[in-house]
């Protein structure tokens, strides 16, 4: 997992429901602690008594950004083969870790 540098583009994640909050930070912490290819990383955690907030790295463009940037519309085969191994590669290594992603699309999968 590369550390963040001063000119890296961040994301504040909101949520308004605090299990949410804290299930994401308890991932995020360990795949941290894992230095953990592929994942974004986790710069600071803060929470009220109605809200929390996850500040971590931004990794880049989603799936459907782009697909909709090809000039087709559609990856190459190649390519598709090639996301289809990194994304079980995260699978594989978030389900050692005790954790099951429950809502994979195309846009919760981004690239860096």
């Amino acid at each position: 997992m590369r550390v963040p540098k001063y000119d890296d583009q961040l994301v504040l994640k909101v949520f308004q429901q605090l299990h949410d909050f804290e299930l994401e930070v308890s991932i995020l912490s360990v795949l941290k602690a894992q230095k953990s290819e592929g994942f974004p990383y986790l710069i600071s955690a803060k929470c009220s008594e109605t809200m929390g907030e996850i500040l971590m790295t931004s990794l880049g463009p989603n799936l459907t950004q782009l697909q909709r940037a090809c000039s087709d519309k559609a990856f190459s085969h190649g390519t598709v083969m090639k996301i289809g191994i990194q994304i079980i590669q995260r699978l594989e290594l978030l389900h050692s870790l005790g954790y099951i992603h429950n809502d994979i699309k195309a846009e919760n999968l981004v690239v860096s």
